[in-house]
């Protein structure tokens, strides 16, 4: 900061946007000379190397605060300001977990919480009496590269926080990768001067590391405003691009569907994208949708698609590991998506989501950082086209984890068995590969993966297909997780409601995801809960956190407005059947005549319907005949279950692949009564079901000696379970 205020002290550094578009411009000069005041303010109450609490809303006080503890060599704490007369266990787990000794924060914030009653017995100092303190008096200290710069606490489990020691050495090599990868210049001459546009929160390294160091890094010009600012009018945030000809914005993947979907094409008239050259997005896999609807709608106002920007980083390597270093369109695979499941890369050209999946390049691993693919469970490296996690060794890792050198230990000082000498990696807990360009691929969380029934599913492609499952439905407001019920791992699906559906139609909702998610995945799940908007738990920078989510179920301390669950059954012991493409089985030729088989097709459809009822979890009134069995509840497991009860009620040999032959009970149960027909009237005994055993000859021989009308009234009691009445016409 001393090279830039004094090279340029009159250049604007920030310019902080209100929510009426106020502008708040601040100086390299206005900005260094209150970064020492608080320097100052702070070597009088604490000792270089002590924690200091920094709570702040965004804008240029909370940059002087963090630049102000960089100077003193007091390790910044930045974390989320808590909410006035709510519980806040996280912000006290940090402060015991760090054990600070001073809270540096707004004046405002004084004014709207009592600190005390989470921080009781830490000194808090408020900006405005440490930017007046005067610096001339004091001598700074001198910071070694390896001294630990800041503590950045990752999301996660409230009780158990772990704070991600950042050195110094971390930081400067991390924003030199960030210059190099968004191919940006330093500005030390007064020509053109770079601008980025952020609306990210400052206390999480994605809008701390991204949107404000960077630019001060390069002496370039960062525009900030509120993540409020954004929520409520996403197109302030495009709006602030077009107005400033900002080169560099971005933010998690959720941001951009928002934009595409809250921004109505008639307020786009005053946009001009085109000088937007990096549209970095991270956090979480990046949907290959979300790029085509951002590119498809904003095109038309001059967004170009090669300035969308796929990356990947995390908190324990400060934040960047990869990116494309030369502008290009976003890379893009289409693999087979059960093949994916089991770990393998295998290229697909089906146009069924149901077979195929589309994943999204992050680029390649930048300023010579390393990136290893790796068994989780063996630490070799894996193979051509497999997956594995994520391994990095940069310079940008950081030194672990604060007062947890048993983790920071598995964490960050992992070693690989097939290359011991190749020195220490972070293991990431990301899921992804290589591909042979280089491109590093994500393709989910190792610790938020779901096996259920055998089968790896992971969350975010649960997710994607229950927003998609309804035109209402909000994109990226879903969470997919795993809960235990009887020794096994059960699927549960939250999803918000947009501000415009909370008094919708709360059923058909239910019904739609229920059927997507078993269509697309064949698994069902146990529960599903639509909740209030905004109430899914993110982090700052908006990743979906859903260990906490799953928590806050458990914990029934959701704002659930409607759900369903799935009824309780005996349970029942079935492996899943592999997902392979289904078969076509046509119906064979049958001897009977057609109005038979209709009204044997008639009496299992019925049956079929109260199997339904009472496994699958539908009422009497939405079992219908023509509706899809993915409705009724039909995922992978429950098909075996069908064929277990078919076989045993009709004397069937039955392979469930063929179910999804039959999408409706109705064709089905045609499918079911033209197999029963063929077993009572082929000519051929010889040539009929032989596993029934003697009990199964026995039936036969008595069916060949029985009247039609008989052996009518005898499939009625198979398929029903009920004896006619005498008289009766069945």
């Amino acid at each position: 900061m001393d090279f830039w205020a004094e090279l340029h002290p009159d250049r604007p550094a920030i310019t902080f946007l209100d929510e009426s578009d106020n502008e708040k411009v601040t100086t390299f000069s206005e900005l260094n000379s209150k970064a020492r005041a608080v320097a100052a303010a702070l070597l009088k109450r604490c000792r270089p190397g002590d924690r200091a609490l920094v709570i702040f809303p965004s804008g240029p006080e909370f940059v002087s605060a963090y630049l102000g503890c960089l100077y003193a060599g007091v390790l910044a704490v930045p974390v989320t300001e808590p909410k006035p007369r709510r519980p806040n266990n996280r912000l006290a787990a940090v402060a015991n977990d760090c054990a600070a000794s001073i809270l540096l924060c707004a004046q405002e914030v004084m004014d709207r919480v009592d600190l005390s009653q989470f921080c009781p017995n830490i000194e808090v100092l408020s900006f405005a009496v440490a930017s007046a303190e005067s610096s001339d008096s004091v001598e700074l200290p001198w910071i070694d590269g390896d001294a630990i710069a800041f503590l950045q606490y990752t999301s996660g489990s409230t009780s158990e926080p772990k704070g991600v020691m950042v050195s110094h050495s971390n930081l400067l090599h991390n924003l030199e990768t960030i210059r190099q990868g968004f191919r940006q210049q330093f500005h030390v001459d007064g020509d053109e001067i770079a601008s980025g546009v952020f609306w990210l929160p400052s206390h999480h390294d994605m809008g701390l590391i991204g949107g404000i160091l960077t630019p001060l890094y390069i002496g370039g010009h960062t525009i900030l405003m509120s993540p409020n600012s954004f929520l409520k009018r996403p197109i302030r945030w495009l709006e602030a691009i077009s107005r400033f000809r900002a080169t560099i914005s971005g933010s998690p993947n959720f941001a951009y569907d928002f934009c595409v979907d809250q921004i109505p094409s008639s307020d786009m008239a005053s946009l001009d994208l085109s000088c937007w050259e990096i549209a970095f997005c991270g956090a979480e896999p990046i949907r290959a949708k979300t790029i085509d609807r951002f590119c498809d709608k904003f095109g038309e106002v001059g967004f170009q698609r090669s300035s969308f920007y796929p990356c990947y980083g995390l908190a324990e390597s400060t934040l960047l590991v990869s990116g494309n270093p030369k502008r290009c369109e976003p890379v893009l695979k289409q693999v087979d998506r059960v093949r994916l499941s089991q770990h393998q890369v295998i290229p697909s050209d089906s146009s069924e989501e149901n077979y195929s999946a589309v994943l999204v390049g992050c680029g390649e691993p930048l300023l010579k950082g390393q990136v290893a693919i790796v068994d989780p469970q063996t630490g070799h490296r894996c193979g051509k086209n497999e997956i594995g996690e994520i391994w990095v060794a940069s310079p940008s890792v950081a030194r672990g984890y604060w007062q947890q050198p048993d983790t920071s230990e598995i964490t960050f000082r992992a070693t690989l068995k097939d290359a011991p000498d190749a020195g220490y990696f972070l293991r990431t807990g990301d899921m992804g590969f290589l591909s042979e360009e280089g491109q590093l691929f994500i393709s989910g969380r190792l610790k938020e993966l779901l096996i259920i029934r055998g089968r790896n599913h992971y969350p975010q492609d649960i997710e994607t297909t229950a927003s998609q499952s309804h035109e209402s439905l909000p994109n990226g407001s879903s969470v997919a997780f795993s809960i235990t019920i009887d020794d096994e791992e059960e699927l549960v699906i939250l999803h918000e409601l947009d501000r415009s559906n909370k008094n919708g139609d709360f059923n058909e909702l239910l019904r739609g995801i229920r059927s997507a998610v078993i269509d697309t995945h064949g698994v069902e799940p146990t529960e599903i809960l639509l909740v209030r908007p905004f109430s899914i738990p993110r982090t700052t920078s908006g990743k979906l956190q859903r260990l906490l989510s799953k928590q806050l179920h458990l914990d029934k301390q959701l704002k659930v407005m409607a759900s369903w669950q799935k009824p309780r059954r005996a349970k029942v012991v079935a492996k899943e059947v592999a997902a392979t493409t289904p078969v076509a089985t046509e119906p064979r030729t049958s001897n009977a005549p057609p109005e038979n088989v209709e009204h044997i097709a008639e009496e299992i459809e019925q049956w079929l319907l109260n199997w339904f009822v009472e496994n699958g979890g539908v009422s009497r009134e939405d079992a219908t005949s023509d509706r899809p069995l993915a409705e009724l509840g039909l995922d992978s497991l429950q098909t075996v279950e069908l064929a277990i009860e078919v076989e045993e009620r009709l004397k069937l040999s039955f392979n469930p692949i063929v179910v999804w032959n039959y999408p409706t009970t109705q064709e089905l149960a045609r499918f079911l009564a033209q197999q029963v027909a063929d077993e009572f009237t082929s000519p051929q005994p010889t040539t009929r079901r032989q596993s029934g055993g003697a009990r199964f000859e026995s039936l036969l021989s008595e069916v060949e000696s029985m009247s039609e009308k008989d052996v009518l009234r005898r499939l009625s009691v198979i398929t029903t379970g009920n004896v006619p009445q005498p008289g009766s016409d069945r």
